[in-house]
């Protein structure tokens, strides 16, 4: 069963950013918390777990698609947000690099695992410089494993690439130390559907789940 992206869920996350835009351009800020326009980087780490597991294969004409074991890994991320009174909407993109457990290379080989997503963070509890989130969001992962592709034609190996859709919730916490500087952390559950790969339109799904934990710090301007 594909999974797509339904017409509701493209009307939800519009009406979230015109929300949260124009509910900031005109906003004064307040004596904690500024504001507008932010950028923010963080340090991340992906607990993965799913149909990454070492037991499936694909085959296309002279092809072995090989989906390996991924074990957890740890990289970097960047956003691009706009805070009003009561939230913010965030556009962001994140790498994480695993090891894998790969029969093709007869032990361990490595991936990278990149998202672009969109989250849209509600404030909870929020008070004077302690602005608890509730996150919720979508993005588009891609996977990338080293000598994951068996090319059978000329007996060698390429990386293989599996591309889809995924859902994000999550919740977290921001402290503003000043009202255009704030220290954030969070922990983000993420269902990624991985429908394609290097050209090949997978039969079913691969369902990879990821526990996400990031801290990092953002700046108003």
């Amino acid at each position: 069963m594909k999974f797509q992206i339904k017409k509701p869920l493209i009307i939800i996350v519009l009406n979230l950013f015109v929300f949260v835009v124009t509910s900031s351009v005109d906003a004064q800020g307040s004596e904690y918390v500024k504001e507008g326009t932010y950028l923010g980087v963080y340090l991340t780490s992906n607990q993965m777990f799913g149909d990454f597991d070492n037991t499936i294969s694909y085959y296309a004409p002279g092809e072995i698609l090989e989906v390996p074991y991924v074990d957890d890994g740890t990289g970097f991320g960047v956003v691009l947000g706009a805070r009003s009174s009561r939230g913010a909407l965030e556009l962001g993109f994140q790498r994480t690099r695993h090891d894998t457990i790969s029969i093709l290379n007869m032990g361990e080989s490595e991936a990278s695992y990149s998202l672009i997503d969109m989250n849209f963070k509600v404030d909870v509890f929020a008070r004077n410089r302690t602005r608890p989130y509730l996150l919720f969001g979508f993005g588009f992962p891609w996977l990338t494993i080293k000598d994951g592709l068996y090319d059978v034609y000329s007996d060698s190996l390429g990386d293989a690439t599996f591309f889809g859709f995924a859902l994000n919730a999550g919740a977290g916490v921001a402290y503003y130390f000043r009202p255009q500087l704030a220290v954030t952390g969070g922990l983000i559950y993420r269902w990624n559907w991985f429908t394609s790969a290097e050209g090949l339109t997978l039969e079913e799904n691969i369902l990879e789940k990821a526990f996400c934990f990031n801290i990092g710090i953002a700046y108003t301007f």
